[in-house]
Formats: structure tokens, C-alpha cells, sequence
């Protein structure tokens, strides 16, 4: 599929956009990024996630020039020129191109690209199946809550829970667990929902959306360290992420988390997600329900 994508102010196509290889993002990793669903057409979440992009512009000193509205014209318009609804969009921007030397160039070029991408979302059955994980050492740097494009200790603990058969790495700082290699990680106990605090994490925004969600449904969303151990003893576990939304996580290594089933409160929660995402975005993926 020959898509279109936006870079530095040019509609091109993908097989088209290249960026420079003196650019910051490629030789440095000088860059943030954000991934947003798209559901029937209509972006979930976007201001989140442009949000985010601007705290963490502010946390590198990244100016890159953008508006909200900027961004959300340019998903607009590469929706309609790809006819797509059912698709993730891919943000991109990096301090661009500028002589290769580690500080800051005088003058700065940003680099903006922007890419919409068709999606396949998971089944609902696939989903309630649950999925497993292993544990890893968190060996990734210390803005974590930067969501720059530093993702190799990411994808190198992806990759071995890929080698395990698992389908993530939650990750560990000691003995706490913290998140997932690109998720956030939780526990369910007691009817309570447990997660790491937002220190030095990334603050997901799926986890935002889920924070508000047990508000309203008077679940208790406990932000709390919990060991490995604890994880493995818990009620129920689950990961989220903006594009894999909320996954049951029924074993963790060799054990299983109870009986190994999806919980009911997580259960609970995917419904109760799903009709958030159809209040704001209209039906949400009939195929899966």
C-alpha cells in the first residue's frame, strides 16, 4: 500500500520521505514520538498524546513549532487522502538536521513527519484469551517519562519475551516492577487496581483514559509500587497501550496469575474501555464484539 505522509510540510509519499543523515533524531535519538488510535475515521485521544509530546518537547528543550491544531489538520488530511478509519497514526519530530556534534546547534531545523498506517486490531476473543509475560531488568535511561525514540533496551526486552513466546517484557527497577516495554503494567487485587507511581515512567495516556474509567466505576486505582512476587500472587493482571488498548496478562515466566483466565474486573474494564472509545469515536470495531 503506497501511502501518503506528511514530513516538514510536504504531503509525500512514504517510498518518498527521507530525512537527512546528519539529522538529530538519526544520530542521536534527539527526537519524541507519539502513536494514537484511529477509530471509524476519528483520532482517540489525540490531545493527549500531543500533550505529552509537548511536556516532553519542554523536558529536551525541543522546539519544534507545531500547534495542537497543526497536528490534528495534518491527521485529517492524511485520513482523507489515504481513506482510511481503522488505523493508528505515528508522530515523529526531532531537532532535524544540523552538523553532527553533541550539543545543540545554534540554529535548528526540526524534522516533522507524521504518518496515518492501517490497523488490524485485535479480536475480542483473542483478547479476553489473555496473554502471558516475563519479567526484565529495566535497563533503559533515566527520562523514562520522555517518550523519546532511545528505545534500543526497549526493544531488546520486547524481542526476548518475543524469543520466550511471551507477548511483553514487564520490566523491574530491583525487586519493583515499573511497566512494560512499551506499556503500562498493572495487578488487580482485592478489587483494587495497582500501578506503578508516575516517577520516572512514562505517563501513558491509555493509562490516563483507564485511571478515569475506575473513577467513574468506583474502582479503586491504587498508583503504588508492587514487587514481582506480588504480581505473580495478584487476583488479576493486565498491560495498556494506545494501540493494544487493555491486555489481560494470565501468566508471568512459568506462573500462571490465578487460575490463568482473564479476571473479571479486567473484563470489566476492556467493556468499560470500549464504550468510552464509542462515546467519543463512534462504534467501536463491531468485528470484535
Amino acid at each position: 500500500m503506497d501511502l501518503t505522509v506528511y514530513l516538514s510540510g510536504e504531503y509525500l509519499s512514504l517510498e518518498d520521505a527521507y530525512v537527512h543523515v546528519e539529522d538529530r533524531g538519526f544520530n542521536f535519538a534527539d527526537s519524541l514520538y507519539e502513536v494514537a488510535r484511529i477509530y471509524n475515521g476519528v483520532p482517540f485521544t489525540l490531545d493527549r498524546h500531543i500533550a505529552r509530546m509537548e511536556q516532553g518537547a519542554r523536558t529536551i528543550h525541543l522546539d519544534y513549532g507545531y500547534s495542537p491544531d497543526d497536528f490534528a489538520g495534518i491527521v485529517d488530511n492524511l485520513l482523507a487522502e489515504n481513506d482510511l478509519s481503522e488505523a493508528f497514526v505515528y508522530i515523529q519530530v526531532s531537532r532535524g538536521r544540523a552538523p553532527r556534534a553533541h550539543p545543540f546547534p545554534e540554529e535548528s531545523h526540526p524534522t516533522v513527519f507524521v504518518m496515518v498506517k492501517p490497523h488490524e486490531p485485535m479480536s475480542w476473543e483473542e483478547r479476553l484469551a489473555g496473554k502471558t509475560a516475563i519479567l526484565h531488568p529495566d535497563q533503559r535511561y533515566e527520562f523514562c517519562d520522555a517518550k523519546t525514540t532511545a528505545l534500543l533496551p526497549n526493544v531488546l526486552a520486547c524481542q526476548k519475551a518475543r524469543q520466550e513466546g511471551a507477548f511483553e517484557a514487564i520490566l523491574m527497577r530491583g525487586r519493583w516492577v515499573t511497566e512494560g516495554s512499551n506499556t503500562n503494567a498493572y495487578l488487580v487485587r482485592d478489587g483494587a487496581v495497582f500501578t506503578y507511581p508516575l516517577v520516572n515512567i512514562l505517563p501513558g495516556i491509555t493509562r490516563s483514559v483507564l485511571k478515569e474509567i475506575c473513577s467513574e466505576a468506583n474502582i479503586p486505582f491504587v498508583q503504588k509500587p508492587f514487587t514481582s512476587q506480588q504480581l505473580k500472587e495478584a487476583d488479576e493482571s493486565f498491560v495498556t497501550g494506545s494501540v493494544s488498548e487493555i491486555i489481560p496478562i494470565v501468566q508471568v515466566d512459568s506462573e500462571k496469575i490465578a487460575d490463568g483466565e482473564t479476571g473479571p474486573l479486567t473484563r470489566q474494564l476492556i467493556q468499560l474501555y470500549a464504550e468510552r472509545v464509542e462515546e467519543e469515536c463512534g462504534l467501536y470495531t463491531p468485528q470484535q464484539r
